[in-house]
């Protein structure tokens, strides 16, 4: 499925839950998509967003 915005493991707050989960983001037309597991397998994103430590290497 083509995203706009693919962010790749983030720390994002599910209030269901109330508290943090690791995951993917899928954005389009400025909206959430997806939060999850998810990642470019299920997605055709036209930008890929990596965490500053993931691509420092920390």
């Amino acid at each position: 499925m083509r995203m706009d915005m693919l962010v790749r493991d983030i720390n994002v707050f599910n209030s269901y839950f109330k508290r943090f989960i690791k995951g993917n983001t899928a954005i389009k037309d400025g909206k959430f998509y997806y939060i999850g597991e998810r990642g470019l397998d299920a997605f055709e994103p036209d930008t890929t967003i990596l965490p500053f430590d993931t691509i420092m290497g920390f």
